[in-house]
């Protein structure tokens, strides 16, 4: 199965875009550039506030996480499968000396994750690269076929309730 090009990504990035808006999720598609090597899916994990994913003035407590479709390379023989990933990073930078409590955190919180998982893994952040909690997930479906809405407007949920726990679990180690 040949790889998609970047009017296909683009595409299938705007269909899930417009699916998302529907379910009342704010999305808007990123533009590659600086911040992104490919156009990339933005999404407001749900909260309590609204949030108007095209303005310049983003609120500092807005909880994005970031979508992509990844594909394997074209020599792969797997090609059955595209994917659809999604991850956020915990803003708060994780100093050394409390890297074993955060791995102890992200330990718990993927015993109770039904998708997707929490790492410890470097990150450029506010303020520079440093250790970060950061979360992924993926979303499969076969080539030819469309990812399920179900599937992804659940993800978007869980995404919200873990972002919460997470950062209120960050925030009491770093006290």
């Amino acid at each position: 199965m040949p790889l998609l090009n970047k009017e296909q990504r683009n595409q299938e990035l705007a269909e899930i875009k417009e699916f998302l808006n529907e379910l009342d999720f704010a999305a808007a598609i990123l533009p590659s550039g600086p911040w992104a090597e490919q156009d990339s899916l933005l999404v407001h994990l749900p909260t309590e506030e609204e949030v108007n994913l095209e303005s310049e003035d983003l609120p500092e407590n807005a909880y994005v996480a970031v979508g992509n479709l990844l594909q394997l390379d074209e020599e792969d023989d797997r090609q059955l499968t595209k994917y659809l990933l999604f991850y956020f990073m915990i803003p708060e930078a994780i100093d050394q000396e409390k890297e074993f409590d955060a791995l102890k955190i992200v330990n718990e919180m993927n015993t109770i994750a039904r998708m997707g998982s929490f790492f410890l893994g470097e990150s450029q952040g506010p303020t520079g690269m440093n250790n970060h909690i950061q979360y992924r997930l993926t979303i499969g479906t076969s080539t030819d076929g469309t990812f399920d809405e179900g599937v992804v407007g659940e993800a978007i949920i869980e995404m919200g309730m873990y972002y919460d726990l997470m950062s209120e679990k960050a925030a009491a180690l770093l006290k």
